[in-house]
């Protein structure tokens, strides 16, 4: 089944994954799965990925896809829809549930059909989370995602077999973190079958490059456990903590919030490798700097 935005099976790499260049549209039409009305709208052609950050939130001009909506009735196209679906979205969207979300994130909105229309759906509680990442940090409608798929997550068995579903409860982790439950937090990770996953993994890094793709993604995921862990036993509920985001975001905070920064914020900063990135970039960033720094004195 296609589906316009990512789910399930790209995130248990812990990213949508991709590269760094343009993020373009083009112009396309589509038929209404509902109503069968032709309207025009912006389909996203290609866009640029390097990185994420703990909560799975891509570095990226457009972090989460943009999806086609039907103008008059305001379905949000996010996936191809079988003829019974369709029988049921006529009565869905015309609901008070749905009519009522219609400030909500457009991916929000999507999860919503999607609970509805197959209440064991495993893409639902990524949209969700996704829904998080079009929310400012620290907002309260962030908060309230978090929580809405950190709980999603605490009703989901974990299965070895299936990464998906451990990759799952280390993003619901995480969500804990950041809402300040950081008990609840270490005890999702402990709960983990860790043994399972490290199983027939090397223990020197260097020879991580070697290892199948399966094998990799296993050790990535361990990796993101360990250092996860470190960020709870500080009780840091930010965002993006510094040791869990790419080194290039890590150095522009450093560079971009230093009288903001915490201890320990202060000591990564000062480590040989931010540093590095932070000479790479000074040309770009102290103009944008000193602009910033002109406009907060207005």
């Amino acid at each position: 089944m296609k589906y316009f935005i990512c789910v399930t099976a790209v995130l248990a790499a812990l990213s949508c994954v991709g590269t760094v260049g343009a993020t373009t549209f083009f112009p396309a039409e589509m038929k209404c799965p509902v109503g069968g009305k032709t309207f025009k709208y912006q389909a996203i052609g290609s866009n640029s990925y390097w990185g994420s950050r703990p909560d799975g939130r891509p570095y990226s001009p457009m972090p989460v896809t943009p999806m086609p909506e039907c103008p008059d009735n305001y379905l949000v196209v996010y996936r191809e829809f079988t003829p019974e679906e369709i029988g049921n979205l006529k009565t869905l969207l015309q609901s008070p549930g749905y009519l009522a979300l219609m400030d909500r994130p457009q991916v929000y909105r999507a999860a919503w059909l999607e609970k509805s229309l197959k209440p064991q759906s495993e893409s639902y509680p990524w949209m969700v989370l996704q829904a998080a990442w079009t929310e400012s940090n620290g907002s309260p409608a962030r908060a309230g995602y978090l929580r809405e798929f950190a709980q999603i997550a605490a009703t989901t068995p974990v299965k070895i077999e299936k990464m998906d579903s451990i990759v799952l409860q280390m993003r619901a982790a995480n969500a804990w973190r950041e809402l300040g439950d950081f008990d609840t937090a270490a005890s999702t990770l402990d709960a983990l079958p860790l043994d399972a996953l490290a199983k027939g993994l090397p223990d020197d890094p260097e020879l991580i490059k070697k290892l199948n793709e399966e094998a990799g993604t296993r050790w990535n995921m361990l990796d993101y456990i360990k250092r996860l862990r470190v960020v709870i036993s500080r009780k840091d509920s930010s965002a993006e903590p510094l040791d869990m985001i790419p080194p290039r975001e890590a150095a522009s905070q450093c560079f971009f919030t230093a009288e903001t920064l915490t201890d320990f914020g202060k000591a990564f900063c000062q480590s040989e490798d931010i540093k590095k990135e932070i000479e790479e970039s000074r040309q770009y960033w102290e103009p944008q700097k000193a602009e910033m720094d002109k406009a907060a004195k207005r």
